[in-house]
């Protein structure tokens, strides 16, 4: 199953990765209409693919399904940075800097932003690190020095080529820009943003909602989250191996067919295993008291006589002394064994106390039932016997009660435990693929809310830190994360709307709505700092950061959604979960920051004024 999951995984990328570098060269077609820019950027992206999987190869990581996803998410993240920094070199030029100093101005403005952005995005998939799954921390740290490398190599090598292509366009005497001239309109719903003009005419909008209409827009941004918040709390943790296998492959089809045409869905097994020297008879006692105990156990199947379906050495030796040959011809009984059997069972409890080892020597030696005992009972080279297992056939309900039936089967195990506790055995421990499923589920969980109280945390902090600096305001970054906040309500309500539960990889979406809806909030943020010093008024500085900031913010958040909403063409059906979910993240992040990040900045700006007229 594991090789058809990874071969799917492999096929997906192959056809994935050259979906998603075509889906970005026709966003970057509309957005940039340069072919050189274009050649620029996904000459980037590149580059920063092969560091990743260069650093990924010295590191040694082992390539799976979640890994392999990486370029893909690369090309939809990494693109970003080249959308900011030539749209803002192309304003600079617009109003008439040459080029030395548009490059100049971008890199000390857009790449300070986009540090900050770099920043709480590596934090958010470095946040994976404290996971206790392997795969996690490897596709987190890939991640990360994916997004270092993209941010890296498109501060420097695109701006560098486009410097370079320009200074010789001004040899030749070429125009840098069509219609490259400065706006002297006063007016910010007049001035001509550095994009498309019919988007950031629209985009408009969120800084004409902050200037007139600032409590209807954060009335209903509450009413939104409230009832994102109520879907949210109703999420399930959810993970079956299964799920990662494709509709299409073999595989999956002989597993639904097993399903549906044979009721085999309720079969589950799960184990006791038991470590120590299994010829001691309070070993023996303790585990049929602990089959005793399953009786009343709701999740643990009970065979035809009413009692739990288990196998266990007891189980085995009781079958082989037990004659059943007239019902059934194919029983293992053996007289010789019975009366070996009945003759060590000295207090007639039907639980052998002497010559126990002798008894699993007759088992072992016996063609017949040397495959049954060996399924229970292991011995060493040297003839001892020094563990067992008890095999439970159960039903979780497709892993729905993994929980209860954890906790029933610990229960059960007391006997077990007494021994453990006693120094009688080395170990009895609850185990089997239902126990995983509820273990992996938890850790999960655990992972997801560190995770992300990890990435606020740093998040903030950053922010803080950054803006205190350039404003000595303590608020203003947290302004800048409360849009994002937001989203992780909007997207985990989004989640229970679609019926999607929690898995190994939609359960990073909280971290990452926040490592990456960030990003939008700091550019429009940044940019708002740099316009309230160019404009006296408030809400015109507001409306030139939305109209200059649009086609960038756009642009980025439209190859950002295309590369991850392409892996909801995936063969996995986890990844195309991940995909979809990410790229609505995208989407949510971005009209927050567009059309609900400027009332607070707007009611934040004005409260300072006031606050500064009032000590005047």
């Amino acid at each position: 199953m594991s090789e058809e999951i990874i071969n799917a995984a492999n096929e997906s990328m192959n056809i994935l990765l050259p979906l998603a570098v075509i889906l970005v060269i026709v966003v970057l077609a509309i957005i940039y209409r340069s072919v050189l820019d274009i050649l620029f950027s996904v000459l980037a992206l590149g580059f920063a693919i092969i560091w990743v999987w260069g650093f990924g190869v010295v590191l040694g990581f082992t390539f799976n399904p979640m890994t392999i996803a990486v370029p893909v998410m690369i090309v939809g993240l990494g693109i970003d940075y080249g959308i900011h920094i030539t749209m803002r070199y192309r304003e600079e030029i617009r109003e008439g800097y040459d080029p030395s100093s548009s490059v100049r101005t971008t890199t000390s403005t857009v790449g300070t932003a986009l540090l900050l952005a770099t920043f709480t995005t590596i934090v958010a998939f470095l946040s994976n690190l404290i996971s206790d799954m392997t795969v996690l921390r490897e596709f987190g740290v890939l991640l990360a020095i994916g997004i270092m490398a993209s941010f890296i190599i498109m501060l420097t090598f695109v701006p560098a080529c486009r410097q370079l292509v320009d200074l010789w366009k001004m040899k030749k005497g070429k125009p840098l820009l069509k219609n490259a001239k400065p706006s002297k309109r006063p007016k910010w719903h007049k001035v001509k943003g550095s994009g498309i003009s019919a988007l950031n005419k629209a985009l408009g909008g969120g800084a004409v909602a902050a200037e007139h209409h600032p409590y209807i827009v954060i009335s209903v941004v509450v009413l939104i989250t409230g009832m994102s918040i109520v879907g949210a709390l109703n999420l399930r943790t959810e993970f079956d191996l299964k799920d990662f296998l494709p509709e299409e492959l073999e595989v999956t089809q002989n597993i639904n067919y097993l399903m549906n045409e044979f009721n085999v869905s309720g079969t589950e097994t799960a184990y006791i295993l038991v470590k120590g020297d299994l010829t001691n008879p309070e070993v023996l006692k303790a585990m049929d008291n602990t089959i005793n105990n399953m009786a009343d156990d709701r999740y643990v199947l009970k065979n035809a006589y009413g009692k739990p379906d288990v196998t266990s050495i007891l189980s085995v030796m009781r079958d082989v002394a037990d004659d059943q040959t007239l019902s059934n011809p194919l029983d293992v009984y053996s007289a010789e064994f019975k009366m070996m059997y009945e003759g060590n069972d000295t207090n007639n409890d039907g639980i052998p106390n002497n010559n126990i080892s002798a008894l699993y020597d007759w088992l072992y030696t016996n063609e017949n039932t040397t495959d049954m005992v060996s399924s229970v009972l292991h011995r060493t080279d040297d003839g001892k016997y020094d563990g067992s297992v008890i095999r439970i056939k159960v039903d979780t309900q497709g892993n729905t009660k993994s929980g209860e039936l954890y906790d029933e089967l610990k229960a059960d195990s007391k006997p077990l435990k007494t021994l453990v506790n006693n120094g009688v055995i080395n170990q009895a421990t609850v185990t089997g693929m239902p126990i995983l499923m509820y273990v992996i589920m938890n850790t999960l969980t655990d992972s997801m809310f560190s995770s992300m109280l990890l990435t606020i945390l740093f998040s903030l902090l950053a922010l803080t830190v950054v803006f205190w600096f350039v404003r000595k305001s303590l608020v203003l970054g947290l302004i800048t994360l409360i849009p994002v906040l937001l989203v992780v309500s909007w997207i985990l309500g989004t989640m229970f709307l679609l019926g999607i539960s929690f898995n190994v990889l939609t359960i990073s979406v909280t971290s990452l709505t926040i490592g990456l809806g960030i990003t939008y909030g700091i550019h429009i943020t940044h940019r708002f700092l740099e316009d309230i010093d160019r404009f006296d008024n408030i809400d015109e500085a507001c409306g030139y950061t939305v109209r200059h900031t649009g086609t960038a913010l756009f642009g980025a958040a439209a190859t950002t959604i295309a590369g991850f909403g392409i892996l909801t063409f995936s063969l996995l059906p986890p990844m195309q979960q991940f995909g979809g979910i990410v790229a609505l993240t995208i989407l949510y992040s971005f009209l927050a920051s567009v059309f609900v990040l400027p009332t607070f900045l707007v009611l934040w700006a004005k409260w300072k004024k006031n606050r500064k007229t009032g000590k005047e």
